[in-house]
C-alpha cells in the first residue's frame, strides 16, 4: 500500500495512469456502442460493420507501428503521449458535436471518420503512457503495473455501460 501511495503522489505517473485509463474507457465505450450506432442508427449491414471495425483496428495498428518505427526516434515519449491525447480529445469533442446535432445530422462517413481518428489515437497513447509511467517506477514496478492494468480495465468496465445509459443509439 505505501508503494501505491508514493506512485499516486508522482504527478507524471498519476497523469499517465489517468491518460491510459481514460483511453481504455474510450476504447471500451467504442466496443460497447459501435454496433448499435453503426448498425442501428446508420443501417450498416453486419458485413459493412465488420469492415468498418477492421478499418478502425488497422488504424490503431498503423499508429502503433508508426509510433515505434518513426515517432519515438524523433520525439520524446511525453510528446507522443500528448499528441495521442490531443487526437483523442479532438475526436471525442467531434463525436460529441455530431451526437448533439451541433454539426447538423451527420452521415455515416462523418461518424466513421471520427471513430477512425479516435481509435487510431489509442495506438499512440496507451502503450506510450504505460511505458512513460513504468519508466519512472523501477523501485515499485509490480505495484505500478498492477495500478496501471487494474485502473485501465476498471475505467473501461465502468464507462462501457454509460455508452448505453440513455437507451439511445445516437452517437
Amino acid at each position: 500500500m505505501p508503494q501505491m501511495r508514493s506512485l499516486l503522489a508522482d504527478r507524471v505517473f498519476a497523469g499517465c495512469l489517468i491518460a491510459a485509463s481514460g483511453a481504455f474507457g474510450a476504447f471500451f465505450a467504442y466496443l460497447a456502442a459501435s454496433p448499435f450506432v453503426l448498425q442501428g442508427v446508420y443501417g450498416a449491414s453486419p458485413q459493412t460493420y465488420a469492415l468498418l471495425f477492421g478499418l478502425n483496428a488497422a488504424g490503431m495498428v498503423a499508429t502503433s507501428q508508426l509510433n515505434g518505427r518513426i515517432l519515438l526516434r524523433r520525439f520524446p515519449v511525453h510528446a507522443v503521449v500528448t499528441a495521442g491525447l490531443g487526437l483523442l480529445l479532438l475526436a471525442s469533442l467531434a463525436m460529441l458535436a455530431l451526437a448533439t446535432g451541433l454539426l447538423g445530422h451527420p452521415g455515416l462517413p462523418a461518424v466513421c471518420a471520427v471513430l477512425f481518428v479516435l481509435v487510431s489515437a489509442l495506438g499512440l497513447l496507451i502503450g506510450n503512457a504505460n511505458a512513460l509511467a513504468m519508466n519512472r517506477t523501477a523501485h515499485a514496478a509490480g505495484a505500478a503495473s498492477a495500478l496501471l492494468g487494474s485502473s485501465s480495465f476498471l475505467v473501461g468496465a465502468l464507462v462501457s455501460p454509460l455508452a448505453g445509459l440513455t437507451d439511445s443509439a445516437v452517437p
